[in-house]
Formats: structure tokens, C-alpha cells, sequence
């Protein structure tokens, strides 16, 4: 439903610029070349899929690794769509390419696609898109929406920012606190919460917003992005921004010259031993 939804979108927002039928000219991004041929495909006609021949591979000799493993050719002809890829990757975004060149033309009433011959492949190694979940928790069907449409913007990277100030996202089993004492706050906004003092609660508050990521949910939005030919980073932020980790746990903190703990200090204590043995632990454990 979503990805019929985001076609749809993208559709309208490029159907205002079209001067001609739609084709590969308005693919987002735009492949590196095409061409148009004479005829028109069902929209609906069969896909072949071919194993790349001598004139795909010497066409990509020139190009990076991570470019030939992207690397396509899409030809529409009369009867058939076929695509030439070096690998599956390349197969997978040549797809997406065909998906949006027939989101286009049902879009303009047309139940035909122009012959054309594609050659395309990535220009940056890194597409990514970074999402900040300690701010604004997202959660997992959010997630595995975005990279329904990443994929169709042939993104490759998707960057969770999953701890920050504002909340720890992620189960940690090492240290427990970590989601049951400041993965909720009060305060959908960050303002807000900011406004107020920063207050952390228990997610059966009242006014309890946040959440965090359970390991198997980690799991399934990895094994959905490697379907999409996506990578997953995760980020763990440090040495700053990590007050959510003295809060939930402010023996650790640095102390003040009088021996007190600082436990709203925005910083892990580099006077520590114990940080370190935290930054491992929790390294490791993700």
C-alpha cells in the first residue's frame, strides 16, 4: 500500500514538468544515458532477465567496483522488457527503474511504455538517508516504509542515529537501564522536553513518549533492508550528547571538585575506566 502510495506521489510531483510521454528521461535519479527506440511495450509484458554478455561487461570495465556491482541495462522492445545486470544488485535496481517508468505511465493514462534502451549505474558509492531516532522515535514499520521508498530512489544506505540526549533506542542487554530509564521522556518534541528539564519517565507514564528497538526488531529491519540492497549503520553516539547515559546510570558520571556526581552532564567521563568498559560492552553487544 505504501509503495503504490509513494509511486503514486512521485508520479504526480513529476508529471508536472513531462513535456512528452513519460520514459527513462524522467526516472529519479536519471540514469547515465538512454535512449529512445521506435515502438511502445505493454506496460504489463513479460520481464526477461539475461546474465551479462561480453558487450555489458566490456561497457563497465572502466567503472569503480561498487559502480559494476549497480551497473544495468534495461531494453524495452515491442514484445518484451529485458534487463542485463552484472550482478543481483544490478538486477534489483534495474527493476526499480522499470518500476517507476510504469508508476508514470498509469499515471498518464497510458497502458503502454516507450521502447527504450537504459545503461545506468550508481555516481556515489554512499546514497544514504539518516534518520535521528533519539529525538523522534520513529519505530519499525516507519522504518520499513522508508526504505520501501529508498529503494525505488535506488538509496543503498540507511544511517539510524539511535542514541542521543534525548533517548536510548536500542535494547542493551548489558546494561538495562539504558531503555527501561531513558527511552521515554516527557515531551513528543525535543523543545518540549527541553523546555521542561529534560525529564526521563517510565514508558506506563501518562505522558510517556519514546520507545526503543528490541533486538529482533534490529533483526528484521536488517534482513528487510538486505532484501532492498540496503546497509544498515547504526550509531552510537560518543563521547557527547550521551546525558541519557548518566542519567540512567550516574554512578559513572564525572564528579565535581567536591566529590559530586554530575549526573546531567551532557559527556561520558574520558576520567573513567568504567566508560571505556561501557563503550566495549555495549560496542560489542550491538
Amino acid at each position: 500500500m505504501f509503495r503504490k502510495g509513494f509511486l503514486t506521489v512521485l508520479a504526480i510531483s513529476l508529471a508536472g514538468v513531462l513535456q512528452a510521454a513519460p520514459g527513462p528521461q524522467d526516472i529519479v535519479p536519471r540514469p547515465v544515458s538512454y535512449s529512445l527506440t521506435q515502438g511502445a511495450c505493454a506496460i504489463d509484458a513479460p520481464v526477461k532477465v539475461r546474465r551479462a554478455g561480453h558487450a555489458l561487461r566490456s561497457r563497465t570495465a572502466a567503472l569503480p567496483d561498487f559502480a559494476k556491482e549497480e551497473a544495468y541495462e534495461l531494453t524495452v522492445t515491442p514484445r518484451r522488457i529485458l534487463i542485463r545486470a552484472l550482478t543481483p544488485t544490478g538486477i534489483f535496481r534495474a527493476r526499480q527503474t522499470l518500476a517507476q517508468m510504469q508508476a508514470l505511465a498509469g499515471l498518464d493514462g497510458e497502458n503502454t511504455l516507450p521502447c527504450c534502451q537504459i545503461f545506468d549505474w550508481p555516481r556515489f558509492r554512499h546514497r544514504g538517508l539518516m534518520i535521528d531516532e533519539s529525538r523522534s522515535f520513529k519505530g519499525k514499520a516507519f522504518l520499513l516504509k522508508q526504505m520501501d521508498a529508498m529503494a525505488l530512489l535506488k538509496l543503498n544506505v540507511l544511517h539510524l542515529h539511535l542514541t542521543d540526549a534525548a533517548g536510548w533506542r536500542l535494547q542493551t542487554d548489558a546494561f538495562p537501564n539504558l531503555t527501561d530509564s531513558v527511552a521515554w521522556r516527557i515531551g513528543e518534541s525535543y523543545f518540549t522536553w527541553e523546555k521542561a528539564g529534560y525529564p526521563f519517565v517510565g514508558k506506563d507514564h501518562p505522558k510517556a513518549y519514546g520507545g526503543f528497538y528490541t533486538k529482533e526488531d534490529i533483526r528484521e529491519i536488517v534482513r528487510y533492508a538486505a532484501q532492498r540492497h540496503i546497509t544498515v549503520i547504526p550509531e552510537i553516539e560518543m563521547p557527547g550528547h550521551s546525558m541519557e547515559v548518566n542519567r540512567a546510570y550516574p554512578e559513572r558520571s564525572c564528579q565535581t571538585a567536591d566529590g559530586k556526581l554530575r549526573p546531567f552532564s551532557w559527556d561520558l567521563c574520558p576520567g573513567r575506566e568504567e566508560t571505556y568498559r561501557f563503550l566495549e560492552s555495549v560496542l560489542n553487544e550491538v
